[in-house]
Parts: C-alpha cells; structure tokens; sequence
C-alpha cells in the first residue's frame, strides 16, 4: 500500500514539476561545479575541484551521486515511457567488464631501445594498485549510468526550449569571459601574433584555462554552441524583444571572439573543429535559402563565399603578392604550421593507436580493460614514446572491448538518424546539431573524451546539445504526430 501511495506521487504533475526544477539545477550545478576543474577564477581555485585532487575526487564522487539520484527519480516518474530493455547492454558492459578485471594483470612490464641521450635498452614497469581499479571501476560505473540517462532518460523530461537557452547562454557567458581576459592579461600575444612576429609555441595562450590545449575543447564547443543559442533564441525565446535582441548579438560576438581565440591560440583541434563546423553551417544556411525560402540567388551566394573560404590556402600560397603582406605571411604561417604539427601530432598519435591495436590481447578482446589498468596498458605498448592514448574511441574500445564499441555505434545511428529526422523537417536547425556533431566528432578523434559516455564539463555539456535535445525533439514530434493521428481518428 505505501509503495502503490509513493508511485502514484512519482507520478503525479506536481512531482514532476518540482523533479522537472530539480534536473535543471542539478545538471547547472553538475556543469559549473565540472568546469571549475579547468578555470582559475582566482590563483589557486582550481586545486580544489581537479580530480587528481583528494577533494576533486570527493566533489566528483558527491556530483556523480547527486546526478544518479537525479537521473533515478526521473526514471522512475516517467518509467512508462523510458526504453527500459535499453538497461540490459548497459548492464552487461558493466558486469562483464567488471568481472573480465579478475583475468588482467595489474602489472605491464616492456622492454624498449631509446636514443634520446644513449642508444641502449630500458624496460619501463606501469601498474595500479587494488584503490585505483575500485576508484575506476566506480567511475566506469558512473559513466555508464550517465550514457543510458543522456539517450533515454533526459530526452522525455527535459523538453523546455528556455532551459536550454539559459544553459547554453551561461557557457557562452563563460567563454566570452575567457576571450576577454586573455585579450587583457595576453594582451603581448595578441601584439605580436597581429604583428606577423608570431612563432609556434606548445605553450602560448590559455586565458582562465591555464594553457591552450584546455582552453581550446571549450573554444571548439563555443563555435557551434552560440549558433544554437541564436537559433533558439529567435525561434523560441518568448520573453521580451529586447532580452532576445540582446542574446542573439552576444552570441554571434562570443562566435566571432572565439573563432578569433582558437586561431590565436594555435590549437589544433579547436582550429579543425571550428573550420569544419562552419563549413557545415555554410552549406545548411544555403540550403535552407534555397528549399526553404526559394531565395536560390542569396543560397547560390553563401556557397560561392564557402567555395572561396576553402581556397584561402591555395590563394594565399600562390599568389606572390598576397605573400608579401603581412596578413598574406601570417596567413601562411599559421597554414604551414598547422600542417607540419598537424602531421606530427597524427604521427605520433596513430602510432601509438596502431600499437594499441596490434598488441591488444585476446582475453580483453570482448570486453576491454578495467578503467583503471587501461592507461598503464597504453604506456606499455609504446614505452619509447612515453604517451597515452589520445583518441576518445580508442579508449572506449579498449575499456568496453567490441561489445561496447557495437551497442555505442547503434546509439551513434539512434542519435545521427534523429538528427536527419529534424533536418528533414527544418534544414538549418537540423545543420546545426550536425556541426555540433562535427566538433565533437573531432574532439572524440583528438582529444581523450567521446559523447555520450564522457562526463567532463565539455563534453557534458555536449551531452546535453547534441543527445538530450535532438533526441527530445524527436519524442516531440512523435508525441504530436500520435495526438494528431488520435484526433483525425475520432473525427473521423
């Protein structure tokens, strides 16, 4: 009698309108309190909210709980539309992938030749002791969970267009902030960067975010992220025209200042993501004019403009008097470096990723490492260059083997399939989460995080942009196709 009386609270309006206040607070608090881990809004700050931190780790372990408890009630007040056989391979990657930790060894030992000083052999030994795989293996948990609320939780109870305004206009609040403190603090830099006396350094700019390899997975996420808060706001903000004047304009600054940012900082992913972010924005603004408002001169136009964007390096390249200039030898420097570190870095980096593959062992084949041994595995493979694996995929690969990369390319197809859904409805709203899938594509290749299955603040961040909000947009248009079908129905 109690549990029928409790279910039937969880399910009441009144329930989900206070569950409803809380999800929105908790994912702000989740996000702001991540993204503490990275900015230093004061000297010092960040030490207390990194995750190498004694208390990082407790803030993290203390979010994680609030957010699965958050996630939990939400499953449970709309548990008659959440996809619940979605819970099985979720749960089978943790089981198995927990069990298969008992037949790894917590131990790698690998011999390697070096010539970095004196050509001779040396044998480098990882390991992690029985506190660290209990801590990943929590963390792996935490993931996991966080995967299955992103795809089938959240998409049926975060639905108001105003949340995601507001969460989108906070980050980009955040971000412009960060634009113009490193215009300020970084003012030499940007001096001689506009001066052509600009030279390649690992360490150049990093605004509150300390170096630029940080600051630049949030100056990628900011590009795509202020074109969806001006899309939403000019279709959706329903509060007064000046407020939603004043958002649309911040947001197209924040995306010139952050296309401005990325360049100056020289990050390499950022630059990548952001220039094939726009390119996909292009070719959907043009598409739009041209199906949607039969304006097919103004289509023809942006894509005339995109055809000689992608020009630019051999324009500038070429053309000897183009060269001469100061904007024509800082366009061609900052091309020829960025080819000659791109090539590096993916050198060193598919590397690295080939000897993952090669030597991965057939006892882990299924169902990958443990969290915790995967790194000291990674190190093993390739001693003689002392580094880790540095794409998102191939980690998840090796944490949840060819079992969980299946079931992760079958929710990529659910996520991708319902964007095409929405371009086929609204072309420019659907090219925008497609650019957002591009950054993010990139950032998965790139960086150590991938979607859905990551929690950091960026990628959360596209968690809820690229998976909450396209997937609810698709149970909406279901919803309403089904009342419409019931309606036509009984008037019939």
């Amino acid at each position: 009698m109690v549990i029928k009386k409790l279910f039937n609270y969880v399910d009441s309006e009144k329930f989900k309108k206070m569950l409803n206040i809380f999800t929105i607070c908790v994912i702000f608090i989740y996000f702001f309190v991540s993204l503490c881990a990275y900015a230093t809004w004061f000297p010092g700050f960040p030490r207390f909210f990194r995750y190498s931190t004694t208390s990082g780790l407790i803030i993290r372990i203390l979010l994680s709980i609030l957010f699965v408890f958050c996630a939990f009630l939400n499953f449970l007040s709309y548990r008659d539309k959440i996809n619940k056989i979605w819970l099985i391979p979720f749960l089978i990657i943790i089981v198995f992938g927990l069990l298969f930790t008992f037949f790894t060894p917590t131990e790698f030992r690998s011999l390697y030749r070096t010539t970095a000083l004196y050509n001779f052999m040396g044998e480098m030994i990882t390991g992690v002791s029985d506190l660290t795989l209990v801590k990943m293996s929590l963390s792996f948990i935490v993931d996991m969970l966080f995967a299955y609320s992103f795809v089938f939780i959240f998409p049926q109870t975060l639905k108001s267009k105003k949340f995601y305004i507001y969460f989108i206009l906070s980050f980009v609040f955040v971000m412009f902030y960060s634009c113009i403190y490193s215009f300020i603090k970084e003012r030499n830099y940007y001096i001689e960067f506009i001066s052509g006396k600009w030279t390649y350094s690992p360490i150049t700019i990093g605004s509150i975010f300390g170096d630029k390899q940080q600051w630049g997975i949030f100056l990628a996420a900011a590009v795509p992220s202020s074109i969806l808060l001006c899309y939403l706001a000019a279709k959706f903000y329903r509060e007064r025209k000046i407020l939603k004047i004043c958002i649309i304009v911040f947001s197209l600054v924040t995306f010139c200042l952050t296309l401005v940012c990325s360049l100056a900082s020289f990050c390499k992913t950022a630059i990548i993501a952001n220039i094939l972010a726009i390119i996909v924005l292009l070719v959907g603004i043009a598409l739009h004019l041209i199906i949607k408002k039969k304006k097919i001169l103004f289509g023809v136009i942006i894509f005339a403009f995109l055809g000689l964007f992608l020009l630019i390096p051999t324009i500038f390249g070429s053309v000897s008097a183009l060269k001469e200039t100061k904007l024509g030898s800082l366009v061609n420097s900052i091309l020829q470096t960025l080819a000659d570190r791109g090539e590096q870095g993916a050198g060193s980096r598919l590397t690295i990723l080939f000897s993952f593959l090669e030597k991965f062992p057939a006892t882990n084949l299924m169902f990958g490492f443990n969290k915790g041994l995967l790194e000291a595995y990674e190190y093993s493979v390739t001693p003689e260059i002392i580094n880790s694996l540095h794409t998102g995929i191939a980690i998840y690969f090796g944490r949840t083997g060819l079992v969980g990369l299946l079931i992760y390319v079958l929710l990529l197809v659910k996520l991708i399939s319902c964007i095409c859904k929405i371009t086929k409805n609204n072309i420019l709203y659907g090219f925008i989460f497609f650019a957002l899938f591009v950054s993010s594509l990139i950032l998965n290749l790139a960086e150590l995080e991938i979607l859905i299955t990551s929690s950091s603040a960026t990628v959360f961040m596209f968690n809820i942009l690229l998976v909450v909000l396209p997937l609810s947009e698709c149970l909406s248009v279901k919803e309403v196709g089904y009342e419409e079908k019931n309606i036509s129905f009984v008037n019939c």
